[in-house]
């Protein structure tokens, strides 16, 4: 019988380190096919194997700001559809937020006033129709005006969750989220904080994986105002599993401002955090079973203002994390920065090519397997603010290097 033994040793950081790859492949710039002044593509973005898509809500094909979404092979950065809503028209904010699980992707339009002026809704597309919109998204209980459904949005699978930030159920602007079955449009349930208050924007950002999903408050007020928190929730029970906060929670941190959920691995966002002075920013990894802090990352450059943890995306044992006011060759451009979530080392660190100031090259970022995206929503290559977005390959995590090289050596000695 073939029996697995794993010998014990002693690993220093020093060696892991030594298995980081740096990044090597080139990276692929990504612009709309109809790129115009203002449409701040790259705002919001999500990727899905070899697809991603990309919001551009300030298009005005339907009128001012009635937006859109663009679809794009990963593999040869070619655009493969772009996606408007089929009642589109001024104001409706489509591709504010978005999001891509296989053949489905979910577009939100906060801005849309199917209830009430921006009361809000949400689309689902499915790309093995060629893009075909097959439902429009409202939650039965968003009737008030203003309670921005569709402000963000996040699905794994056959399962959306919505994010209304300003809700007012608990007072106003305390906020829900809603999940809904993307195969049926039918709403499953709508989530609410277990100390849901006044201001907490519980909903301003939302995620998911599985049967878990993941909820910001970035105004919540438990260490302090603006100190914010985060929620994990079980889809299939529709029950709150914990509340996050950080470690070292203090006010105006807005932890809870950025949120992503891979594999019972859960990173949060504190992009106002003061560690390296104010406005440096950093993000904290959770276990998603537990709610248990695992650590806290910060930039090995971190600065003043950057805002890192603006923007985070978690996947295959990589987080991204972006500051989208690091300064690089004394310009605000932005960056992004990997890490190894079983380590809490920094792999490498992602800018743009040409990379410009105030770009904000970092403005949101994902990233599934070992390819990552990074929105740069004021880039103005094709007019003030027309926005782009960035394709790379990043390392595999040291960590797996190692315990891949462990395995391959277990079994060359067992031959």
């Amino acid at each position: 019988m073939l029996r697995a033994t794993f010998v014990k040793t002693a690993i220093s950081l020093t060696a892991i380190t030594a298995f980081t790859v740096p990044i090597a492949h080139a990276e692929i710039k990504l612009t709309a096919s109809d790129a115009a002044m203002s449409d701040v593509f790259g705002q919001t973005l999500d990727i899905s194997s070899n697809l991603a898509i990309v919001g551009a809500y300030g298009n005005d094909d339907h009128g001012p700001e009635s937006g859109s979404a663009y679809i794009f092979d990963t593999t040869t950065g070619n655009q493969v559809r772009k996606l408007t809503a089929s009642d589109a028209a001024a104001g409706d904010n489509f591709g504010y937020s978005v999001g891509i699980s296989g053949n489905l992707a979910i577009v939100g339009a906060h801005g849309e006033d199917y209830n009430g002026p921006e009361s809000g809704s949400a689309y689902i597309f499915d790309m093995n129709q060629k893009g075909k919109q097959v439902h429009k998204l409202t939650a039965t209980e968003v009737g008030a005006d203003d309670d921005n459904f569709g402000f963000s949005v996040g699905i794994s699978g056959s399962t959306a969750i919505i994010g209304a930030p300003q809700n007012n159920d608990h007072g106003s602007n305390s906020g829900s989220a809603y999940l809904f079955n993307a195969n049926t449009g039918n709403e499953i349930a709508k989530l609410t904080a277990s100390d849901a208050a006044a201001s907490d924007k519980f909903g301003n950002v939302v995620a998911i994986s599985g049967n878990t999903a993941i909820v910001g408050a970035p105004g919540n007020n438990d260490h302090g105002a603006f100190s914010g928190s985060a929620y994990l929730f079980d889809t299939t029970t529709e029950s709150e599993i914990a509340k996050l906060t950080a470690s070292d929670a203090a006010g105006l941190d807005f932890f809870g401002s950025s949120v992503a959920i891979s594999n019972g691995i859960a990173i949060v966002g504190a992009p106002n955090n003061g560690d390296n002075g104010a406005g440096s920013g950093s993000a904290y990894l959770f276990d998603a079973t537990t709610g248990n802090e695992i650590t806290k990352l910060t930039a090995s450059d971190a600065a003043a203002g950057a805002q890192f943890g603006y923007s985070v995306g978690i996947s295959n044992g990589l987080a991204i994390v972006s500051a989208i006011h690091n300064q690089n060759n004394g310009l605000f451009t932005g960056a992004a920065y990997i890490f190894d979530i079983n380590t809490g080392l920094e792999v490498a660190k992602l800018t743009a090519s040409d990379g410009a100031q105030s770009d904000q090259f970092g403005a949101f970022v994902g990233i599934d397997g070992y390819t990552a995206i990074v929105g740069a929503n004021w880039d103005d290559d094709h007019g003030n603010s027309s926005g782009s977005a960035y394709l790379y390959t990043v390392p595999e995590p040291a960590s797996l290097a190692l315990l891949s090289l462990g395995t391959l050596l277990l079994i060359k000695r067992r031959k």
